[in-house]
């Protein structure tokens, strides 16, 4: 089993020393999640809204059941990785590059949209990943949590695509 450890990076714009922020399972099935989910988390699922850009993503990738196994990851905003006013896609893909950190699989969307059910209110985390086509443009997954709601997006994002300071992505670590 695939188990994807999320490390919350802050600090400036040097790299620092990570602490754990969260276990995904990967390689499963999201149907089968879904399943077995007990009553009361149940409630999860009404809340949960997954965008038609993002359906169409997660036709497009395949999630290797057979394949399991650990990674793990961080979460670092754009200011992190040194940009104080914010970046290109690209910029951000190449500094974290630099610093040791990998692109996520497609699979991490999806994924950590159904297991992460304590989002913080109003935080959007965007899967730092290759762009997959959809409706002729170039999207990454986010994983949002809106109005009580817990969204799953499509995010326009090609080289060019600019993001804020702010903006949080999540990303492969590498561990050799």
């Amino acid at each position: 089993m695939f188990v994807i450890s999320l490390i919350l990076f802050s600090g400036c714009s040097q790299k620092k020393e990570y602490t754990p922020f969260r276990i995904v399972e990967t390689g499963v099935s999201i149907k089968s999640q879904l399943s077995l989910l007990s009553r009361h988390e149940m409630s999860f699922l009404d809340s949960m809204i997954i965008l038609s850009s993002a359906e169409k993503m997660i036709e497009s990738i395949f999630i290797d059941t057979l394949n399991q196994g650990c990674i793990s990851t961080a979460i670092l905003t754009v200011e992190n990785l040194g940009f104080k006013d914010g970046a290109k896609f690209n910029e951000i893909i190449k500094k974290a590059h630099e610093w040791g950190f990998e692109l996520c699989s497609a699979e991490v969307g999806p994924q950590l949209r159904v297991q992460y059910r304590k989002q913080p209110e109003g935080e959007n985390l965007f899967i730092a990943m290759n762009p997959l086509s959809v409706y002729g443009e170039q999207r990454i997954f986010a994983v949002q949590k809106s109005s009580y709601l817990f969204f799953l997006k499509g995010t326009i994002c090609n080289q060019e695509t600019h993001f804020n300071q702010s903006d949080k992505f999540v990303f492969v670590m590498n561990t050799e």
